[in-house]
């Protein structure tokens, strides 16, 4: 399934899953001895979860076209986006997304966040292929 330059930054995905997987341990609560527990990732795990990524970008993109050629049209639409969610059986991700993009089409901007900030507040979110705008609200609407 891969092909030359679809490859996510390892680098990104780390960053995702390290801070989800933070998050994670941190709601265990401290281990025997009162520290913080850590949770570790294997490097082949860290490329699964980059397989991951790429393989529901790819069916998103799919089904979106298909949506979108059954209107008769070429360019895909955020709607379009929004009902392939659905169609894929992720439709509790559906509102948060829209509530993101609502809000900041609503506020036309604000303050705008790094690709690292990006990634601290969304794991869901790859930040150079993010496709809902780059501020704080945005990505906390998708919590």
């Amino acid at each position: 399934m891969t092909s030359v330059g679809d490859e996510l930054p390892l680098a990104h995905i780390k960053r995702i899953v390290k801070t989800k997987l933070t998050e994670l341990m941190n709601e265990l609560g401290p281990d025997k001895s009162g520290k913080a527990q850590d949770g570790y990732v294997q490097k082949e795990a860290l490329l699964a979860f980059g397989e991951a990524a790429k393989i529901f970008i790819h069916c998103l993109t799919h089904t979106s076209n298909d949506i979108c050629r059954d209107g008769r049209r070429q360019t895909i639409s955020v709607d379009d986006v929004f009902r392939a969610v659905e169609e894929l059986e992720f439709a509790e991700f559906t509102e948060p997304l829209k509530l993101a993009l609502e809000g900041e089409t609503a506020s036309g901007g604000g303050e705008v966040l790094s690709q690292t900030e990006c990634a601290h507040f969304c794991y869901l979110c790859v930040p150079t292929l993010c496709t809902h705008p780059p501020t704080p609200s945005a990505h906390l609407a998708l919590r």
